[in-house]
């Protein structure tokens, strides 16, 4: 039998249908669908359970042949159903090269479920993962959208908020996941990194997250620059009056993410590590920024990954904060980052009259250029 599925499959219909239902699980299947005039895919998918039916009492001859042919009547006069799904993987096809695999396991996840109360349904790793990328991709909305109109086919709500706590996938405000880093680059196999700070505007909200008894949403209090995790956490109503009366909400998201570098003879770029995300006011400093960095890269140090340098966007402060940390027309007299065992030496041509940088350098730095130009085009 071939089981290669059709790029209309979600588009047949009548006789088309009939037959490839046919040659995939046999023609037990086949008049169970004609007797509940299900016709199509479509229909087929929106059918909760096409097996309900062996339930009813009917006396039509056709119902009592099909099922006679499926069921098994037990002596106190219930029914059991024995009609096999179709789960049969053809182990030579079954490889990555195959655009069918995900699909297959897809429909078998449906069909599998469809015949199972809610509370019953089962769902392979590889579903699970992509739910949890449906729902971070896609939204909250989206997902509810695709799991209410495919029965079957998605985990709810309750068991994807689960997969996400059991994983690191989940983010506390503020927190610094170097561990999580540490692993992900052991993985990888990969030292080098470059990191990259940049915000955005948030709605001003304050939610309650039960997991870690914190309010998330206020600006993020920092010691030395570095964002301090779970700072609002309180039983005392009347310290969580004292918080909205007088602490001003994020308008801000900050947000740190570590591009790892593979060696030149690696084809394939690692995507980004999300490092940290937290509320701030922009009231930080550049000094704040500069400590930060240092931070992130004296962390990293320690977990064997080498912060080659930084990038983000041309905001007086984080350039103040480049300036201050390369040496560029800036100096810190009582911290010699230039002297630091990790400094490497930048060697200039000499047909480059017009650069100028420090030759010992301990990180680099990289300005978003579109923004950079942007905002000398609206000054000129």
């Amino acid at each position: 039998m071939d089981d290669t599925f059709t790029d209309n499959l979600f588009s047949l219909k009548n006789e088309e249908f009939y037959t490839f239902i046919q040659q995939l699980v046999g023609q037990q299947i086949v008049d169970v669908l004609k007797f509940q005039s299900i016709t199509s895919t479509q229909s087929l998918i929106r059918n909760p359970d096409i097996f309900e039916i062996f339930n009813m009492k009917c006396s039509e001859p056709s119902f009592l042949l099909i099922r006679e042919k499926s069921c098994l009547q037990l002596d106190d006069g219930q029914f059991i159903n024995l009609v096999l799904y179709y789960q049969r993987i053809d182990n030579d096809n079954n490889n990555n090269e195959d655009k069918y695999c995900f699909l297959k396991e897809f429909i078998d996840t449906i069909t599998s479920n469809l015949t199972k109360s809610g509370t019953g349904f089962r769902y392979s790793d590889q579903i699970k993962n992509f739910a949890l990328s449906l729902y971070i991709l896609g939204g909250k909305l989206t997902y509810e959208f695709i799991r209410l109109n495919l029965p079957g086919s998605l985990p709810n709500l309750t068991m994807l908020n689960k997969l996400i706590s059991k994983s690191d996938s989940k983010i506390n405000e503020g927190e610094l996941r170097f561990d999580q880093l540490q692993k992900h680059f052991d993985q990888l196999n990969i030292q080098y990194a470059f990191g990259s700070e940049d915000a955005t505007g948030i709605i001003k909200k304050i939610k309650y997250d039960s997991t870690t008894n914190t309010f998330n949403g206020f600006s993020t209090p920092l010691d030395c620059g570095v964002p301090i995790k779970e700072y609002y956490q309180t039983d005392s109503f009347d310290t969580l009056r004292i918080w909205f009366n007088s602490i001003e909400k994020a308008s801000l998201l900050n947000v740190h993410m570590v591009q790892p570098i593979p060696a030149s003879n690696q084809s394939i770029i690692p995507s980004p590590f999300l490092l940290s995300a937290y509320g701030i006011d922009n009231t930080a400093t550049a000094n704040d920024i500069l400590q930060r960095w240092w931070y992130i890269f004296n962390q990293c140090l320690q977990r064997n990954i080498r912060i080659i340098g930084f990038s983000t966007d041309a905001d007086a402060k984080y350039v103040r904060a480049m300036r201050l940390m390369s040496g560029f027309f800036g100096s810190l007299p009582n911290f010699q980052v230039h002297r630091h065992p990790q400094a490497f030496e930048i060697k200039t041509t000499s047909h480059w009259p017009w650069f100028y940088l420090r030759e010992q350098q301990v990180l680099l730095f990289f300005q978003d250029a579109t923004h950079l130009v942007t905002k000398w085009r609206n000054r000129l």
